[in-house]
């Protein structure tokens, strides 16, 4: 039988809270997909989530892991968006944290085989969280100007680079050890 070995926190609290679990791998029904986690960021808000500070926080106990990168393992019977062995990325607030993530296929991004796991785990939450700021929140535009507060943090060096990509001025604030990170 196959094994799931995961992270559970069961209060909310810092990492001493972490708790290793194993349990037995579930098979997949429907729309969902089983993905062999390869790799999962760690972010701000997976601290954020694990103190229970974080909006809409997971009801306990519950795997942590904001985004994930990783390879179908197995798909339900209506999934037609990607199969076996494909690499598929997705944000699914909890659940990165484990050797295997239970997924609809609807929330997956297939994940082109020359992006290494770790890169791409990396991209996600901090870029998409970025890009919705610069296109959606508000739409940056050439010879603008735009301050970034935190930019050497995830989303703030994410707002950098996506902003170098405009013809724009851009000044950024970080606390003075974060300087160096800055570029």
């Amino acid at each position: 039988m196959m094994e799931d070995l995961r992270i559970v926190i069961g209060n909310f609290g810092g990492p001493e809270v972490f708790k290793i679990v194993i349990e037995p791998v579930k098979e997949v029904t429907d729309k969902m997909i089983r993905v062999k986690v390869e790799a999962s960021g760690v972010s701000f808000a997976d601290i954020m989530i694990r103190e229970g500070k974080y909006p809409n926080n997971p009801v306990l106990p519950f795997t942590p892991g904001y985004e994930l990168v990783g390879i179908v393992d197995a798909v339900g019977e209506n999934v037609s968006l990607v199969k076996k062995g494909d690499r598929v990325g997705a944000l699914t607030m909890t659940g990165g944290y484990a050797t295997y993530a239970y997924i609809p296929d609807s929330e997956l991004v297939v994940i082109p085989s020359t992006i290494h796991p770790h890169h791409a785990a990396a991209l996600f939450l901090n870029y998409v969280s970025a890009y919705q700021l610069l296109n959606r929140m508000f739409t940056l535009k050439d010879d603008q100007t735009i301050l970034i507060h935190g930019a050497a943090g995830g989303v703030g060096s994410a707002l950098v680079d996506l902003a170098k990509l405009k013809n724009v001025t851009i000044f950024g604030t970080a606390s003075e050890r974060s300087h160096l990170f800055i570029g």
